[in-house]
């Protein structure tokens, strides 16, 4: 998915880089889908710290 979007896009005589910073984690058994989520945002926040552009995987 980073990849796909790695190329400039052109809008009129506009030329922008778009970034992706996603966060994943993993739902443990019994986990409140709120918990999940939560863990998936501090990743993403991680990835966007570490210069975005990139994926960070939860691994507690």
């Amino acid at each position: 998915m980073i990849s796909r979007f790695s190329h400039p896009v052109r809008l009129e005589h506009l030329s922008m880089r778009i970034t992706i910073s996603i966060g994943v984690a993993i739902a443990r058994p019994g986990e409140e889908y709120e918990s999940v989520l939560a863990r998936a945002d501090a990743s993403v926040y991680k990835a966007k710290e570490a210069g975005g552009n990139q994926f960070v995987i939860d691994a507690d």
